[in-house]
């Protein structure tokens, strides 16, 4: 069996009547300065809705076409490329803004659709819902491995589709040695991850801003009102704050050597704090519902003061490579 394939993945995957195999994209168009920032894709599948959620994250339903994903015995390098509709320009937007998309990293993922979250279908059940059983196959777990490509160059551009060519990160052009790159101003880690390890309460949301309710009063964290991982079948008030978990992205336990080594790891965990009166149910799910406001990081040291005070900073730039006037 191959590494990253668990025993469903492999049944369904050898049965006589598979389900249909699910695409998805994660499009990080600002990396590596922006780590957080992804466009979530899937080419769009008849009888879902336009916003399918899989492992916690949201993903919009665009006309899509693939192509060159195939490994060939000839130990040539797949140059994959990938059609996408330009609908309103909105393609188009992110390659004026981030340089064409150039070295962006696009990470694929594939699951059956019989492990597809129940959220997603009519009824919040899944068409493979076992009715002997009562369960559901619903597995955030359950897929083929993840496939990480970076963007080559931007092939076409017009109104109507934009056509980008993708390159394995086996590919050594304008590979950096060491292998990571030097930034003075912001932090390479990812928020709560390794190398970052924060476990504390939700501070601030995108760009150091506040918590803030809808009539644009400050929501106040405390630490008693940790709810835990997010469950459907709960109700949640202003203040809680919640978890959702990203399965397929292990963190250390601490950032020992031993601890790596003996893979002591727990998932990546994104919290989510409750700006509203009330919220319950898979409609008021985190990432998708505006009663919930996410906890990030802006990367910048003054953020990382924010969670850990000025001694013993995490920061993972390098303040001591900014470029200073000399004296006269």
């Amino acid at each position: 069996m191959a590494e990253g394939i668990n025993q469903k993945v492999a049944t369904e995957a050898m049965s006589l009547e598979p389900s249909q195999i699910l695409e998805f994209y994660l499009i990080y168009y600002a990396w590596p300065e922006d780590q957080n920032s992804v466009l979530a894709l899937t080419p769009t599948i008849r009888n879902l809705s336009n916003r399918i959620i899989w492992q916690g994250q949201q993903f919009i339903s665009f006309p899509m076409e693939t192509s060159g994903f195939e490994v060939k015995g000839d130990n040539s390098l797949p140059r994959p490329r990938i059609k996408v509709a330009n609908i309103d320009y909105s393609i188009s937007k992110y390659l004026k803004v981030h340089n064409n998309l150039i070295g962006a990293k696009v990470v694929r993922k594939r699951t059956f659709a019989r492990f597809l979250d129940d959220i997603n279908f009519p009824g919040g059940e899944n068409p493979y819902f076992q009715v002997g059983t009562s369960s559901s196959d619903a597995s955030s777990t359950s897929h083929l491995p993840d496939q990480t490509y970076y963007i080559n160059r931007r092939i076409t551009e017009t109104k109507d589709l934009v056509e980008l060519e993708l390159s394995t990160v086996f590919e050594l052009d304008n590979t950096f040695l060491p292998n990571r790159n030097v930034y003075a101003k912001y932090c390479t880690w990812v928020y709560r991850g390794c190398g970052c390890l924060y476990q504390g309460v939700p501070v601030k949301t995108a760009n150091d801003e506040d918590f803030e309710d809808s009539s644009g009063n400050r929501v106040e964290i405390e630490e008693n009102e940790f709810r835990g991982r997010w469950k459907s079948g709960d109700n949640y008030s202003k203040k809680d704050f919640v978890y959702v978990e990203v399965t397929n992205h292990d963190i250390s336990n601490d950032d020992s050597e031993s601890s790596i080594n003996n893979a002591s790891i727990k998932p990546l965990r994104t919290f989510y704090v409750c700006v509203a009166s009330s919220a319950s149910g898979n409609e008021d799910f985190p990432p998708i519902s505006d009663k919930w406001q996410r906890d990030e990081c802006s990367k910048k040291i003054s953020a990382c003061k924010l969670r850990f005070g000025k001694n013993g900073l995490r920061f993972g730039g390098f303040p001591g490579t900014h470029a200073y006037p000399p004296k006269g």
